[in-house]
């Protein structure tokens, strides 16, 4: 039988001059008990340490929380909350970056569209022509359909890696502004939090309007 263990964790959240001290402190000790299987298996070990270790996670992550409301309570906290999908959709630098891949990518996609309809075309009339065809005309007009259907499969490949590519080039380069636009609003609005993507936030605390605003007033520029 394996060894008792004792966990003790002691939690201490304390509030002076209006600044939150969170400490934990975690003591192990480890009873002595009978001596352990020399051919214990080394993953019940390690799953024993992951569970522990997320467990430590999971109090650090809950001391967060807590801290951050008590400190709420103790001096007004200022904080803001940016709605993402509205910055991709509504600001300008979306909808600039949105008009450039068009551009750049509407011909590949048009010519792309057109010999896949040709392609089904081709198909359709080999069948209508297959009874009236030798095996020897019939093979040949097969294996050219074959052919011009792996030309477009690696045609649309590589259209579609291309615009992956240039699609998250524009989406790095948005956030990167929508980022920045923050900080300065942060900074000028003294918030001490921004967050983003919440499952819940009161209206009020909503700043996408603003963000919006200060976005597309400078992509103006």
């Amino acid at each position: 039988m394996g060894a008792k263990t004792r966990f003790h964790v002691s939690i201490f959240l304390c509030l002076s001059n209006s600044r939150i001290l969170r400490c934990i402190k975690v003591k192990e000790s480890w009873a002595k008990g009978a001596k352990r299987d020399e051919n214990r298996d080394h993953a019940t070990t390690d799953r024993n340490n992951f569970q522990m270790n997320h467990f430590l996670r999971r109090c650090c992550t809950g001391l967060f929380c807590a801290g951050l409301l008590v400190g709420a309570q103790a001096q007004e906290f200022h904080f803001g909350f940016v709605k993402t999908d509205r910055i991709f959709k509504e600001s300008n630098a979306a909808k600039i970056a949105q008009t450039k891949l068009e551009q750049e990518f509407s011909k590949r996609e048009k010519d792309i569209a057109d010999q896949t309809a040709l392609l089904k075309s081709t198909t359709d009339q080999l069948q209508v022509d297959a009874p009236t065809l030798s095996e020897a005309q019939r093979v040949t007009r097969q294996k050219q359909l074959a052919e011009q259907d792996r030309e477009l499969q690696r045609k649309r490949r590589s259209f579609e890696e291309d615009l992956n590519a240039r699609k998250n080039e524009e989406l790095q380069q948005l956030i990167a502004t929508a980022n920045r636009v923050v900080k300065q609003l942060a900074e000028a609005e003294k918030f001490d939090l921004v967050l983003q993507d919440a499952v819940y936030v009161n209206p009020k605390h909503d700043v996408t309007d603003k963000v919006l605003k200060l976005m597309n007033e400078q992509s103006g520029k």
